[in-house]
């Protein structure tokens, strides 16, 4: 799996635009998406807390899939089956004009602990976010 987090451009507000890769198991998604530091440092930390229950799901989820928000993005952390094992998912769809639209969905297989370690970085470039967080495993 190979994660990446770019930093696009900030607002006068703080809020970040950022182009987020997800790369595993032969499959890939890139999706820009605006976000405030914050929200992003909060998902990290559940991230790195991950998981206290077996029915436990970490969401990062912006926009909506109506035609009139730019785009519809989710990243989901969970549990996939009975002994603890977990997946890294990515959701997203552009919404626009017939050309401009695109769809995808799927999940990589990740150790829990390789997710805490994810979560720690994410909630750290949240703050310092001057170059791109890469993250493999």
């Amino acid at each position: 799996m190979r994660f990446i987090l770019k930093r696009l451009w900030v607002d006068s507000d703080d809020m970040l635009k950022i182009e987020v890769f997800l790369e595993g198991d032969g499959y890939s998604a890139t999706q820009d998406i605006y976000i405030y530091p914050s929200d992003l440092e909060e998902f990290g930390k559940k991230l790195e807390q991950f998981p206290s229950s077996i029915t436990e799901e970490v969401v990062l989820e912006i926009g909506s899939t109506e035609g009139s928000h730019y785009c519809w993005f989710k990243l989901r952390a969970y549990i996939y089956d009975g002994v603890g094992d977990s997946a890294f998912e990515i959701s997203t769809k552009k919404n626009g004009a017939v050309h401009l639209k695109a769809q995808i969905q799927f999940s990589v297989l990740i150790e829990a602990a390789s997710l805490n370690f994810l979560g720690k970085e994410i909630k750290n470039w949240a703050k310092y976010n001057e170059t791109p967080l890469i993250f493999a495993c």
